[in-house]
């Protein structure tokens, strides 16, 4: 799947700024917040595969984590692209 933001990235290549509003939104999952926050980290355009986005987590719940963030205005799905919203589903 191919990343893409909404807003640039916020950080430099050592570190990304994440808002502490994802952090404190608790209607997603601890995991599907992590996903998010490894999703942020991603440079635009960066090519990643599902299966190993997350090798610590089974395959279904990186795809439950997808769904949840998407349901939250988090990301979006289009074919092979995910779009992130660093505020989207901010509470």
């Amino acid at each position: 799947m191919k990343i893409t933001h909404t807003v640039p990235r916020a950080g430099t290549a050592d570190y990304t700024m994440i808002p502490n509003a994802i952090i404190e939104d608790h209607r997603p999952s601890g995991s599907a917040r992590g996903l998010l926050i490894y999703l942020l980290c991603i440079d635009e355009g960066e090519e990643v595969d599902l299966s190993t986005m997350r090798p610590d987590l089974e395959d279904e719940t990186v795809e439950e984590s997808l769904i949840a963030l998407e349901h939250f205005g988090y990301i979006s799905r289009d074919g092979d692209t995910i779009t992130t919203f660093r505020d989207g589903g901010a509470a």
